[in-house]
């Protein structure tokens, strides 16, 4: 399981091949489980090290039933959002095989229609292995995320960082130190949202790569095809979102109140 996940960074034909070759249905769901529950442990992580932060740097409570209210109410907030981060890390990882199969499908039957099988067994035997290289490839995308997550911690070390919890006290950093530390934390998130287009890229690369070995197809057939689904479900998603704004924003009268008993005068317009 690991072994493949690691080789997968660096070998990606060889490492599909051998997947393709075992066709272990059964470790590839213990590989999405194992990534699902990788995304909730930094969560976690991450929450500790904030609460820890928060806990050493914020100012006492004269009560103690304040303080344990703050601890309970930070507590509750860290355990919903490593809730929404399971929630998340199922649709995209459990639910995502499925969409993944399907969305492959459907734009091969657009790209490359002649090569497609007509054999039921064969059509359901290649989404299979469809889902079965899903989390591998997901996993090019999901590292750089949880290595982020891992080393957000050592950031609130910088100088300057434990202000924002105290605005009101004074402010005895240099400003050499906060033009540093705005600096440090602009090139890191930079830095990361580099490596994440980056391995986007890969992923793309490793998607088609499989592809092609599995229905034997070239590589703009393989590529074209799911691209078109994607691009066409991600306008029609934001389609939706802008009809559900819109008809929000109406409904909790966009137009403005109405006074009532008014009547607008339209006498200069009808020359009268």
């Amino acid at each position: 399981m690991f072994k493949h996940l690691f080789a997968i960074l660096f070998r990606p034909g060889r490492t599909l091949d051998t997947l393709l070759e075992e066709r272990d249905l059964r470790r590839s769901r213990s590989t999405t489980w194992l990534l699902i529950g990788l995304n909730v442990l930094v969560l976690f992580v991450l929450a500790v090290f904030l609460l820890r932060f928060v806990d050493r740097n914020h100012e006492p409570y004269f009560y103690l039933e304040e303080e344990l209210l703050a601890h309970q109410a930070m507590w509750v907030i860290f355990g919903g959002w490593i809730a929404a981060g399971f929630l998340q890390a199922v649709l995209a990882l459990g639910l995502g095989r499925v969409v993944f199969s399907w969305i492959v499908r459907v734009g091969l039957q657009i790209s490359a229609h002649r090569r497609y099988p007509s054999d039921p067994l064969m059509r359901k035997e290649n989404a299979r292995l469809l889902r079965l290289i899903h989390p591998y490839t997901a996993w090019l995308t999901q590292w750089p995320k949880m290595a982020a997550i891992m080393l957000a911690p050592l950031l609130l070390l910088l100088p300057g960082f434990a202000m924002f919890l105290n605005p009101e006290e004074p402010v005895n950093l240099a400003p050499e130190a906060l033009t540093a530390t705005f600096w440090v934390w602009i090139g890191l998130w930079v830095l990361l949202a580099l490596v994440q287009l980056g391995m986007t890229i890969y992923l793309v690369i490793a998607r088609t790569l499989a592809i092609q070995k599995i229905y034997g197809i070239g590589a703009g057939q393989a590529f074209w095809g799911p691209l078109l689904v994607y691009v066409i479900l991600y306008f029609a998603a934001g389609i939706i979102y802008l009809f559900c704004v819109l008809l929000t924003h109406l409904l909790h009268g966009g137009g403005g109140p109405v006074e009532p008993g008014f009547a607008p005068d339209f006498s200069p317009h009808l020359g009268i």
